[in-house]
């Protein structure tokens, strides 16, 4: 156990060096506005789908220029309809490609801000281990010279080496998930994957009037999701006369026609749950903002309480460990309000598709 715990104190101690040298080359401050707009002029997701735009296009073209040709008269067959397959598949996949081009813009923003609210949050979370760590690294030690005296059993002594590693992994697990996090960020932004900035902003969480229904009404008539299943069904429809075997044709356009319904019924229980889940965290946001306030002021006890040399520092350490704990908290709550409302307004259409000017 007492090799575990050097060695986790030594792999702490490289990252924190590490990210100590990271925090020195961080010289300039990266705001979200500015972020959104990297990640608009990089992202590969939205260079391909113009791409898509540009292909689907010329294919109806062609399709179109192809059906113009094609004469209709008593001697038409069904089995003879391939340019009008051709032609409807054409039309479709030209409009689906516009319309996620659309949906691509508006998810680009909730990632960017996921990816650049995790990063904060992390941040958040090693503050929080590194007072856990300290604070169990105290503990250990009195725990040594208590039992030196025989005032603790070995078992005791156990316990309190088996703290300092378990926090010791908690803070190289936070270490490695900000790592991840500010890998993500760069991948969006099409920078390196080393870079690391000051973030300068942090989410909002101000109050929304939610009107569930019509929410649910609106994604289940406007979002992506629904469009594709609703267009691919009209598709099938449309080209259910020109298959080869005619009941096929039926099975299949009866087959797209409940898969849309499905969808619907799924966007309409997914935007409920997402109304809902707003109102609760908007809830439990005010709920940790009061409990900074009574953390701040527990410290603020605790601080003038050692001064005073009533307390040792470990008591100290426990009031800033659930300060900054719930201080963690807050900020995940807050992110997850500000990423959901976005997501809502994305499934609704109302999200922009444009970066903020």
């Amino acid at each position: 156990m007492k090799k575990l715990v050097c060695l986790l104190l030594t792999v702490t101690l490289l990252l924190t060096i590490s990210a100590t040298a990271f925090a020195a080359e961080t010289t300039t401050a990266l705001t979200l506005n500015s972020a959104l707009k990297r990640a608009f002029n990089t992202s590969i997701t939205l260079k391909n789908s113009q791409t898509e735009i540009e292909k689907t296009d010329q294919i109806y073209k062609d399709a179109s220029s192809t059906l113009q040709y094609t004469p209709i008269d008593i001697s038409f067959n069904p089995n003879d309809g391939g340019p009008f397959s051709y032609y409807y598949s054409a039309e479709f996949n030209k409009r689906k490609a516009e319309k996620e081009y659309d949906n691509s813009r508006r998810q680009l923003i909730i990632d960017v801000k996921t990816a650049y609210y995790d990063i904060q949050k992390y941040e958040k979370k090693i503050k929080a281990a590194e007072v856990a760590r300290e604070r169990s690294q105290i503990k250990l030690l009195q725990a040594k010279a208590k039992y030196e005296v025989g005032l603790i059993t070995k078992a005791d002594l156990i316990t309190a080496e088996a703290q300092v590693a378990t926090d010791v992994a908690d803070l190289v697990d936070c270490q490695s998930k900000l790592d991840n996090s500010y890998s993500d960020l760069n991948k969006l932004l099409g920078n390196p994957i080393k870079d690391r900035y000051k973030l300068a902003d942090l989410p909002q969480v101000t109050k929304q009037d939610i009107d569930v229904d019509s929410m649910v009404n609106l994604a289940a008539g406007v979002s992506y999701e629904i469009w594709t299943a609703e267009a691919a069904a009209k598709l099938a429809n449309h080209t259910k006369l020109f298959a080869k075997l005619y009941d096929v044709g039926d099975y299949s356009a009866a087959q797209e026609d409940n898969k849309a319904a499905d969808a619907r019924e799924s966007i309409r229980k997914s935007t409920r749950a997402l109304c809902f889940s707003i109102n609760s965290l908007y809830e439990k946001n005010n709920q940790l903002t009061e409990q900074i306030r009574q953390g701040q002021e527990n410290l603020k006890v605790a601080k003038a309480q050692f001064a005073a040399g009533v307390i040792t520092k470990d008591n100290v350490l426990n009031a800033d460990y659930a300060l900054k704990q719930v201080e963690a908290g807050q900020l995940e709550v807050a992110s997850a309000y500000e990423v959901a409302l976005d997501t809502l307004y994305r499934l609704t259409g109302k999200l922009s598709t444009e970066p903020p000017k």
